[in-house]
């Protein structure tokens, strides 16, 4: 229970026993913040897996590799499938409401 004051009608405080229910769904609980949070960093380290990989394909060895084999170096695409898998993770946590109760 928490209280406001009140302008306008007396001067005081006044007791509210619910929130209106516009307010209620829009709060978010420490589970909801968690998960926010969680979806913030699996974004960051997904973003931070395709610079990575980047990075990695504009390299010598890279280009020696691909001037031989015709083909990127491994590490490229492991990083570029891991920062999809990481990223769209995070991009899910942060979209996603969860169950409504």
């Amino acid at each position: 229970m928490f209280t406001i004051p009140v302008t306008g009608l007396k001067s005081g405080w006044t007791e509210v026993k619910d929130p209106p229910d516009w307010l209620a769904a829009r709060r978010l609980t420490p589970k909801g913040i968690m998960q926010k949070i969680i979806g913030i960093v699996c974004v960051l380290i997904g973003l931070w897996f395709l610079w990575c990989a980047y990075n990695v394909d504009h390299s010598v060895g890279s280009a020696f590799s691909k001037t031989f084999t015709g083909s990127a170096l491994g590490g490229v695409t492991h990083n570029v499938v891991a920062g999809i898998i990481v990223g769209g993770l995070g991009a899910f946590l942060l979209i996603w409401k969860g169950k409504k109760v």
